[in-house]
């Protein structure tokens, strides 16, 4: 190791961890980032004309789900007569209720959970459990 030792120059054909373009000191060159595409949509358009007899849209979805109290039930029809729970002087009659449903669970006096299709028409609801 000697010998090699007068002929070698400082940096030159040293061990990659020691001479002149050691990583430790100079990182490598990194690659560069590819371009971002940049994707240019059409222009937004105006909402068409509704017009004054257009049907207004809501917010909030068309059914809704109460609680009630069965009155009577109609095991020909399955059909039940209710009050709903936040109104209970209020009665509806001719509510179908699901047919998943016994007949012989479904007795005066229990409670229900009813699903309203319609927020304009009471009538237009199922029963869909009792408990």
């Amino acid at each position: 190791m000697d010998e090699l030792a007068g002929r070698r120059r400082k940096g030159e054909n040293q061990s990659h961890y020691g001479g002149a373009g050691s990583p430790r000191k100079t990182p490598p060159p990194r690659a560069k980032a590819p371009a971002v595409k940049v994707v240019h949509h059409a222009p937004g358009h105006a909402p068409p004309h509704r017009g004054k007899h257009a049907a207004t849209h809501t917010t909030e979805p068309a059914f809704s789900r109460d609680y009630a109290t069965v009155r009577a039930f109609d095991s020909g029809s399955y059909t039940a007569t209710i009050s709903l729970a936040r109104s209970p002087d209020v009665t509806i009659a001719g509510v179908p209720v699901s047919r998943a449903i016994g007949a012989s669970v479904i007795v005066a006096g229990q409670t229900a959970a009813v699903l309203f299709f319609d927020r304009q028409n009471n009538a237009d609801a199922m029963i869909v459990g009792v408990y």
